[in-house]
């Protein structure tokens, strides 16, 4: 549309030009109907305008436009001249562009349309079945003699030859076009598949210039050095990574402490490797780092775990060995005090003896237990009989006599548990309660039925509670924060709630008690109840 306005501007021009003279030759007459071609081919080239923008890019709008323009540029040629205009080139210009937007056989369709016109325009200019126009600016021929008809031939076979150019250039275009798309389309997809790596690669991605300059970093690297984009790319490799200031040659690895944006430390493990490019020059270098928080924190589990293990096996050991002797003093000193030659103080004594022992033999079950864990074998439970067989229990042995034990228990629920194990739980949660509670206090153990189903069990004391600092150990084996303990109760305690699928929750301020809350999942049931 850009190139008809620029032609029929041209055109307009030429004919004010051609007729300046007309005001003073007053035999000459204005061209009024080219001026009427020139002012349709202006208002047509408007309406294209407003139509492209409603019907958009469609080949057969295309094909309506090279229409009207193979006829607007045929009126031209009939109103200069026929066989002798200068404007038959429009022809050619019309095939041009048919070749470029719709192709090859568009291409030889207009020209076929373009030659069939010009034809029919210089056939009825030679046999007079048109007059000429009585304000045209140049005779209208025909073929009147060997030169015009030559003329007409050689515009004829021109506006093929152009055809067949035209369509061959626009082919080979729309191929290398298609070729060019198809490339950048490759190297697009090359391009998002490369920035999805490294944006997906759960390591730390640094790229440094032979300047030591930073050039980008991905998003991990970012996260795992607490800094924004602007606090890393583009500058010195040694102000974002201090232990990397002065880089060697060749691939480095190790590990060192780095300070984050928020102060916290955390150790990296990183790998510098030359950046090669196509040409097999270094370009700079490429580092790969790693936060080894999680893994650091793994290796002190596991080494623990192992250390715990062959403690708990040399426990187990001692236990086993223990508890035969353990037995015959008990045995001894019960048959002792019931024989009638011990004094009051010797009996006192021997009480005494009696409790530490039986103490001495609940350490060596717990260390056992704990030691040789077995699978929970569950089974419909009466948990408020279990609950309170427990606490009547506890209340009668050393721990339950020097404080107060109140039971809120929910004597309607039911659950699927080991019985023998979840008393286990109860006993070892009383006597953690008691122990850290003073003389008189009072130990409050409640059982209720969460929303979702599960079984909740917590014992709640008012003693002093349990540090923010030992927290989160207090249920690690052989730790305890009294020096007389052993830290296998708690241990137990996790150690079977585990095994049931559950968890523990600790509430707990400095001087005003905690409360140890043990949640059993999936714990409703629907069998009767059975003896336990």
């Amino acid at each position: 549309m850009g190139l008809r306005a620029v032609i029929v501007t041209i055109l307009l021009g030429a004919t004010v030009a051609l007729n300046s003279g007309s005001l003073r030759d007053l035999e000459r007459a204005t061209p009024r109907f080219l001026m009427a071609v020139i002012a349709a081919t202006y208002a047509l080239t408007l309406v294209y305008a407003v139509a492209y923008r409603r019907a958009g890019q469609r080949p057969w709008f295309a094909g309506v436009q090279i229409g009207s323009d193979i006829l607007a540029w045929t009126a031209v040629v009939y109103a200069t001249g026929g066989t002798d205009s200068g404007f038959t080139f429009l022809y050619g210009v019309q095939i041009t562009i048919a070749a470029i937007l719709l192709g090859r056989r568009a291409a030889l369709l207009t020209a076929a349309g373009a030659a069939g016109a010009y034809a029919l325009l210089v056939c009825l200019a030679t046999f007079g079945a048109i007059a000429p126009l009585p304000d045209q600016l140049q005779r209208l021929t025909g073929i009147g003699s060997p030169e015009t008809a030559f003329s007409a031939l050689l515009n004829v076979t021109s506006i093929l030859l152009v055809a067949n150019l035209s369509g061959y250039l626009a082919e080979r275009l729309q191929r290398a076009g298609g070729a060019l798309r198809a490339a950048e389309r490759r190297t697009a997809d090359l391009a998002a598949r490369h920035e999805d790596i490294v944006r997906s690669l759960e390591s730390g991605l640094v790229t440094v210039d032979t300047s030591a300059i930073v050039r980008s970093a991905n998003p991990m690297a970012l996260e795992i050095l607490g800094r924004a984009d602007v606090d890393v790319v583009g500058h010195p490799l040694g102000d974002v990574l201090p232990m990397l200031a002065n880089l060697g040659e060749g691939t480095v690895r190790g590990e060192a402490s780095y300070e984050r944006a928020d102060g916290a430390e955390i150790p990296l493990g990183f790998t510098v490797s030359p950046l090669i490019d196509s040409g097999g020059t270094e370009a700079g270098h490429l580092v790969l780092f790693q936060d080894l928080s999680e893994r650091q924190r793994l290796r002190r589990e596991v080494e623990a775990a192992e250390r715990f293990a062959a403690l708990g096996r040399l426990a187990a050991g001692l236990a086993h060995e223990i508890r035969n002797p353990l037995g015959s003093i008990s045995g001894s000193v019960e048959m002792l005090k019931e024989s009638g030659a011990l004094s009051t103080e010797d009996r006192k004594l021997a009480e005494i003896v009696l409790r530490e022992t039986a103490r001495l033999g609940g350490l060596v079950t717990d260390i056992l237990l704990f030691a040789r864990p077995r699978a929970p074998a569950p089974k419909t439970t009466a948990v408020g009989r279990l609950l309170r067989e427990v606490v009547e229990m506890f209340r009668r042995g050393p721990s339950g006599e020097r404080v107060q034990v109140r039971a809120s228990i929910d004597d309607e629920i039911q659950a699927r548990i080991d019985p023998d194990q979840i008393r286990q739980v109860a006993w070892n949660l009383l006597k953690n309660a008691a122990e850290a509670s003073a003389a008189g206090g009072e130990v409050v153990i409640h059982s209720a039925r969460a929303r979702d189903g599960d079984l909740t069990i917590e014992v709640t004391d008012k003693g002093r509670g349990i540090p923010e600092a030992i927290r989160a150990r207090i249920f690690d084996p052989f730790f305890s924060s009294r020096p007389e303990g052993l830290g296998i109760g708690l241990a137990l305690v996790n150690q079977i709630v585990q095994a049931h699928g559950g968890t523990i929750e600790i509430e707990s301020a400095p001087g005003a008690g905690t409360t140890i809350r043990v949640i059993v999942p999936d714990a409703r049931a629907s069998a009767p109840p059975v003896a336990v």
